[in-house]
């Protein structure tokens, strides 16, 4: 017979959250991808919002019996993968012209 899992195992091994935010390098680009938030005024940094969202909200959460997951309804959705290319992309290019930009100056 299979021991139930505790509440405490069942979130430390990240079960409460989809697959793509059970990695702790997968939340960081997911967040950095959501950016910089002005919440009524407000700056909120991706990592503030990374720590709030994943250490605290649905952590409780989960203690209560939600998780967050993944919706299966048929409705049109962009693809969050390649998002996170395009902004890691965006951001390595925007790195290289500030790179190239400084050595010019610099000559």
């Amino acid at each position: 017979m299979v021991k139930p899992m505790t509440l405490d195992e069942y979130r430390a091994k990240g079960l409460h959250l989809p697959t793509i935010l059970r990695d702790f390098h997968d939340q960081k680009d997911i967040f950095k991808l959501i950016g910089g938030m002005d919440y009524y005024g407000k700056q909120i940094t991706w990592v503030d919002g990374h720590v709030y969202t994943i250490d605290y909200f649905l952590w409780i959460m989960a203690r209560y019996g939600y998780e967050l997951r993944k919706v299966t309804r048929k409705v049109p959705r962009e693809n969050i993968h390649k998002a996170i290319e395009a902004r890691k992309e965006a951001q390595y290019k925007m790195l290289r012209e500030e790179l190239d930009k400084n050595r010019v100056e610099t000559k």
